[in-house]
C-alpha cells in the first residue's frame, strides 16, 4: 500500500511538473504578433551618477527638479551633461530601427504626438516623470494605467505600446590588482502592452561597457565614458529584441557544400553590437533583471 501511495504521489507532482512547464511556454510572447507598436514613450535619468549596489545611496536615486536645475548650472561644462539630450535621442533612434530590422511596424513618434488622446492628457497625467529627460517627440512617461494605455492605443491604431527607461551610469571597475578605471553601464527598463492595456512584458536589461578610462586621484576622462556609450545601449536593445522577437523560420539560409550537399544555416536578423576593443580589460558582463514597473 505505501509503495502504491509513494508511487502515485510521485505522478502527481510529475504531472504538476509538466502543467506548471507548459503554462511558462504558453506565456511566452513574439512582439510580431503585436505590431504595430507604438513607442509611447522612451526617457532617461537627468545625470550620469555612480553605480552603485545600495538602492538607498544618493546616487542611486535621480535628484528633483530643483537639484537637477542647480546641477546644470554647476556643470555647464560637463560632457555627461552636454550630451545627455543627443545620448537619449540616439537611444530612441537605435530602439526602433533595431525593432524596424527585426520586422515589426513601428508607428511614427511624430504621428503620435498628434494624437488627441496625446494632447488632451498630456497636462492631466499624473505619472508624468519632470525630473526626467524625454528623447525628442516622446514624454516621460510611466507605464501608466490600463485604461489609459487602452485609449493611447485605440487613438492611434496601435496593437501593443512600448515604453523605455533607459539609466545612464559610470562604474568602476578594477585593473589589475590595485588600479581602477571607469566604464559606461547602461540599464533599459522595457514595459509592453497590448492594444486592451493588458502587460506583455516587464523587463530589464544591463550592459557595461568594455572599453574603460583611468581613475587616478579621483579624475577621469568624462568625455571618453560618454564616448562608450552608443555601444552600450545598443547592447541593451538588441538584449531586449533578442529575447521577444524570435528567429523565423523564413530567415533559413541554404549554403552548397563542396559536396553539392545543401546544409541549413540559420542566422539572425539581430544586429548584435561589434565586439570592443579594451585598453586594459574587457569587463562586459550584461544580465537581465526584472524590475517593478
Amino acid at each position: 500500500m505505501k509503495k502504491t501511495i509513494y508511487k502515485a504521489i510521485i505522478l502527481i507532482n510529475s504531472l504538476f511538473t509538466t502543467l506548471i512547464f507548459l503554462g511558462c511556454k504558453t506565456t511566452e510572447i513574439n512582439i510580431r504578433n503585436y505590431s504595430p507598436v507604438a513607442i509611447a514613450s522612451v526617457y532617461c535619468n537627468p545625470s550620469v551618477p555612480w553605480y552603485t549596489d545600495d538602492p538607498t545611496a544618493p546616487d542611486a536615486t535621480n535628484p528633483g527638479v530643483l537639484s537637477n536645475m542647480v546641477n546644470n548650472s554647476l556643470n555647464k561644462n560637463n560632457p555627461e551633461l552636454i550630451t545627455l539630450n543627443e545620448r537619449i535621442d540616439s537611444a530612441a533612434e537605435s530602439l526602433c530601427g533595431i525593432l524596424e530590422d527585426n520586422g515589426i511596424d513601428v508607428l511614427d513618434a511624430s504621428e503620435l504626438a498628434q494624437k488627441g488622446i496625446n494632447k488632451q492628457s498630456s497636462m492631466a497625467w499624473l505619472d508624468v516623470l519632470s525630473s526626467d529627460v524625454p528623447a525628442s517627440g516622446y514624454k516621460a512617461l510611466g507605464n501608466g494605467g490600463k485604461s489609459r494605455n487602452r485609449k493611447i492605443a485605440e487613438e492611434c491604431g496601435a496593437q501593443s505600446l512600448l515604453f523605455a527607461h533607459f539609466v545612464f551610469q559610470k562604474k568602476k571597475v578594477p585593473i589589475g590588482h590595485f588600479d581602477k578605471a571607469v566604464a559606461a553601464m547602461v540599464t533599459l527598463k522595457i514595459y509592453v502592452c497590448d492594444a486592451q492595456g493588458n502587460k506583455l512584458l516587464s523587463k530589464s536589461y544591463e550592459a557595461t561597457s568594455s572599453e574603460n578610462t583611468r581613475y587616478k586621484n579621483g579624475n577621469w576622462d568624462q568625455q571618453a565614458v560618454c564616448d562608450f556609450f552608443p555601444s552600450v545601449i545598443e547592447n541593451v536593445i538588441n538584449q531586449f529584441v533578442k529575447d521577444y522577437v524570435p528567429v523565423d523560420s523564413s530567415e533559413v539560409i541554404q549554403e552548397t557544400t563542396p559536396s553539392d550537399s545543401i546544409t541549413p544555416e540559420y542566422s539572425t536578423s539581430i544586429p548584435i553590437p561589434e565586439s570592443f576593443k579594451s585598453e586594459k580589460t574587457d569587463i562586459s558582463n550584461p544580465t537581465s533583471t526584472t524590475p517593478s514597473f
